[in-house]
């Protein structure tokens, strides 16, 4: 992120879960880390400048709400535009 003056993306998008971390997803900007956990809708936001160890979780803070919403729905526009076709359906891919 640091000293880029071309960065390509305004965020980077990851995913991860399975036997022994919980299913999640999440959305890191150069400021803004936002994680969604599928199973339980939980989520974490955090102040990647001033809390880089992400010790302090903002995303039960009222005035970081507008961030976090907005965070959440540009990762669901995300998920929209690149989940493959198969995975999106629960019966998988039509014969």
């Amino acid at each position: 992120w640091k000293g880029d003056a071309h960065a390509v993306r305004p965020f980077v998008y990851s995913e991860d879960g399975g036997q022994f971390v919980p299913a999640y997803q999440m959305i890191r900007t150069p400021e803004w880390k936002y994680v969604l956990y599928v199973d339980s809708g939980d989520e974490l936001l955090f102040d990647m400048i001033r809390d880089p160890d992400e010790c302090v979780n903002l995303a039960d803070s009222p005035k970081h709400a507008h961030l976090r919403e907005d965070l959440k729905s540009k990762l669901i526009a995300h998920l929209a535009q690149t989940v493959a076709p198969v995975l999106s359906h629960p019966a998988g891919p039509s014969s």
